[in-house]
């Protein structure tokens, strides 16, 4: 089981120096803030921001309960 776990940290690591994670984290808060602002029409979830139907009870992306 160590050998495994050392075999993902050493994946972790290599994707790290690979990808700037700051910049694709920056990405993905903004294409759902966008999402957010596109679509008026439903509910934002509370927890992850993800966009509903206003007839969902809870938000399809994460489970949380929406308020109505």
């Amino acid at each position: 089981m160590g050998a495994e776990a050392a075999a993902v940290l050493r994946q972790i690591d290599e994707i790290e120096k690979t990808q700037d994670l700051d910049t694709l984290i920056r990405r993905e808060i903004a294409a759902r803030r966008q999402k957010t602002v596109k679509s008026a029409s439903g509910q934002t979830c509370p927890s992850c921001g993800s966009e509903n139907p206003s007839s969902n009870k809870f938000c399809a992306e994460c489970g949380v309960k929406l308020h109505k």
